[in-house]
């Protein structure tokens, strides 16, 4: 760094700072009456009073240094290290209180090539463990004189007063003490030929540990020597952004002895974190999913009875029990010519030639047995005395006719869904909702893995989550769709069409609980065991009703 920057940022700072700190004019002193000189609260950013480090702070986010200084507040701002490149962790303070889940962060951050700068008197004892072989003993000693000599390598030594309610007093300085495994590491500098400030390679990274915060307080740095010094200490550091942990001043007794629910647990872990917030969603989209995956049943329509039948055929019972086969014949002869007129608008005034072609077409009957029928049923009706078997055969032509005719397809229609009627049945929840289980496993391996840091965990988290989708669409999606007399059958991707109205036969193997539609061109085979076991009894007693073999 550029001792130039350092000075005239540090004197553009103390001219805003002239008032807000307390000097007087041409004084260069705090106000001892409105003035907190208690020590023990010092070293907050934000507090312009003596022991503050307000002025440090504003140094660094003017912009003068080219650094972008982030504080960090709350524990998850540690998070933020995750990933970092040529960042510098910057912690000020009497003591250090930070957990041992962030001294491991701090670690983490260290070790994948960035700094870490720790000014206290009291190290973390974790932290100690982790960067020293064998214990490191710390000291101090109260300075003989009011100023204490302090050196950053070979540079000129500054001389430090402690200042207190604007006089100089003496104060307790620290230091490390000395011995052969000591050697091992850098001295960067000593306070009255005593080191207080080291460097200690730690994976890629480095920490800088310094014993003496005081240095950098707004009563310091505010004095020529003491903002020499501030800028030679940090010309030690590589460049890059600075993220102040302001957050580990504090005892958190949660963080410090590890008493934290799960949830904060989950949220203090970046990828914990994520991968909860994707499990957040996919509850979501279950539910979003699973509320439209149940509905009402649709009970199957009955067909409308016609009465007036009912009535033809009691007066036809009457007329049979008494013999009179002549005037039963001319009961289904007007029966028939109603039927016809009802379902297929033709004049049934002459059942001539012309008549049973235009029956035929609409029917579907082949004409033969249009006008077979046609001539049983007038030459019955012309004659008085007509044998048990001739009403027998009649009957069964009769019979026939209703049975196979698109008319009877027509009764029909409501049975097997109309325009206002759709019939949803659903698959078997059992391959859905073990798809689902899969991809919530497959998304807790691939949080697992990223938490160790593999790569593998990114991808298996994309594929647990797409099964996991695949599974809700599967689960909210009906199998089976009757509407409009058009069966729609959508076991994976494809789908299939089967018309209702052009059925022929239908077929219900139980061996294989398969059931086989069937119409001139097309076979469609329903895997029953697709469906829910209530919907199997629906879609067969639907087919059944439309009452064709």
């Amino acid at each position: 760094m550029n001792i130039i920057w350092i000075i005239v940022g540090g004197l553009i700072i103390a001219a805003l700072l002239w008032f807000g700190l307390g000097y007087g004019a041409g004084e260069g002193k705090f106000d001892g009456d409105n003035t907190d000189w208690d020590y023990s609260n010092a070293f907050d950013p934000t507090d312009r009073n003596p022991y503050g480090t307000y002025v440090l702070k504003e140094l660094m986010d003017s912009g003068i240094a080219n650094v972008k200084l982030k504080m960090i507040q709350t524990h998850m701002d540690l998070d933020e290290l995750r990933h970092k490149e040529n960042a510098i962790y910057l912690f000020i303070g009497n003591e250090s209180y930070m957990s041992n889940a962030n001294v491991d962060k701090l670690l983490e951050f260290i070790a994948e090539g960035n700094t870490a700068l720790l000014s206290t008197t009291g190290i973390p004892d974790y932290l100690e463990e982790a960067l020293f072989d064998e214990y490191i003993y710390t000291n101090g000693f109260y300075s003989g004189e009011k100023t204490t000599y302090v050196r950053v390598k070979e540079n000129q030594a500054h001389q430090i007063p402690f200042i207190k309610e604007n006089d100089t007093v003496n104060f307790f300085w620290n230091h490390f003490e000395e011995n052969d495994f000591f050697e091992t590491y850098d001295k960067l500098g000593n306070v009255d030929g005593k080191t207080d400030f080291i460097r200690i390679k730690y994976g890629k990274g480095y920490f800088y540990l310094h014993l003496n915060p005081y240095v950098f307080t707004n009563v310091n740095i505010l004095e020529e020597e003491g903002l020499i010094l501030n800028e030679e200490i940090f010309s030690q550091l590589p460049k890059g952004d600075v993220y102040w942990d302001v957050y580990s001043t504090q005892f958190h007794s949660r963080d410090y002895y590890g008493k934290r629910s799960v949830i904060e647990f989950i949220l203090n872990n970046e990828s914990l974190r994520w991968a909860f917030i994707i499990l957040l969603i996919g509850v979501a989209i279950f539910g979003l999913f699973a509320s439209k995956r149940y509905f009402a049943v649709i009970p199957v329509v009955k067909q409308n009875e016609n009465t007036s039948l009912e009535f033809v055929e009691t007066i036809s019972r009457l007329y049979r029990n008494q013999g009179d086969n002549a005037d039963l014949v001319k009961i289904k002869l007007q029966n028939f010519r109603n039927y016809v007129s009802h379902y297929y608008y033709l004049d049934t005034k002459d059942l001539n030639g012309e008549f049973v072609f235009k029956l035929s077409q609409k029917s579907n009957i082949p004409e033969g047995k249009i006008e077979a029928l046609v001539k049983k049923l007038e030459f019955g009706a012309k004659n008085d005395t007509i044998s048990n078997e001739y009403l027998i055969e009649t009957h069964k032509m009769l019979e026939d006719f209703y049975t196979n005719s698109q008319g009877a397809k027509r009764r029909h229609e409501k049975v097997i869904g109309t325009k206002d009627i759709e019939l949803k049945l659903m698959r078997n929840s059992r391959l859905p909702l073990m798809i689902i289980g899969i991809g919530l496993i497959v998304i807790f391996l691939g949080v697992i893995l990223l938490t160790t840091g593999v790569g593998l965990g990114t991808l298996l988290l994309l594929v647990g989550l797409f099964s996991s989708i695949f599974g809700y669409v599967l689960f909210s999606s009906p199998l089976i769709v009757i509407k409009s007399g058009e069966l729609s059958y959508q076991k994976w991707v494809d789908r299939q069409q089967f018309n209702l109205y052009q059925l022929l036969t239908s077929h219900y193997d139980k061996e294989n609980e398969i059931f086989e539609l069937t119409s001139n061109n097309l076979k469609l085979k329903i895997d029953l065991k697709d469906l829910s076991a209530k919907d199997q009894s629906r879609l067969i007693q639907t087919i059944r009703n439309i009452k064709m073999k």
